[in-house]
């Protein structure tokens, strides 16, 4: 009796062995087969990214052509060469809205810069300017959109290259 159990308990070990086994190999298939469709699905998104970033880049050339940001030297006010060529504080300015404002901090000259060029006061407010302080391209306000983001720089880089040709 206790020969037959023992060859029972050794046949069910086997057979849990193999089941196992069994299973290790379904999952190192099925781990393999979630790799490759990983990898295609990848690949899909990197050419629909490509893809975007080339269809916004054109209509962002689209809208800077109709919006005439083309590069153009344009005039500084007295107030913005006040703000952009001078690091010293306590220089009174006469703000957009007409009222004089003491500029104090860097932050205050860059927030009246902002008001005074651009028309607005929020955070962030990104630009990219020529070295002479004219803007590349349109805006760019808060988003969480990274591939906007990088059409924006690209865009910006772009434009700026083309005025060094």
């Amino acid at each position: 009796m206790k020969r037959r159990a023992g060859m029972i308990c050794m046949i069910l070990g086997a057979v849990l062995i193999g089941a196992a086994l069994s299973l290790f190999l379904y999952n190192e298939w099925d781990s393999a087969r979630a790799e490759e469709r990983a990898e295609q699905v990848l690949e899909q998104m990197q050419k629909q990214t490509e893809d975007d970033a080339e269809e916004e880049e054109e209509e962002e050339e689209e809208e800077a052509e109709d919006e005439n940001i083309s590069g153009e030297e344009t005039e500084r006010t007295e107030q913005e060469n006040a703000l952009a060529d001078t690091d010293d504080f306590g220089k009174e300015i006469i703000s957009i809205d007409g009222k004089p404002t003491k500029i104090t901090t860097f932050g205050e000259k860059w927030q009246a810069l902002q008001q005074i060029k651009f028309g607005s006061e929020s955070q962030p407010y990104q630009v990219i300017l020529t070295p002479k302080g004219d803007p590349l391209s349109s805006a760019y306000g808060y988003s969480i959109d990274i591939k906007q983001y990088i059409n924006f720089l690209n865009n910006g880089l772009n434009r700026f290259k083309q005025q060094l040709k």
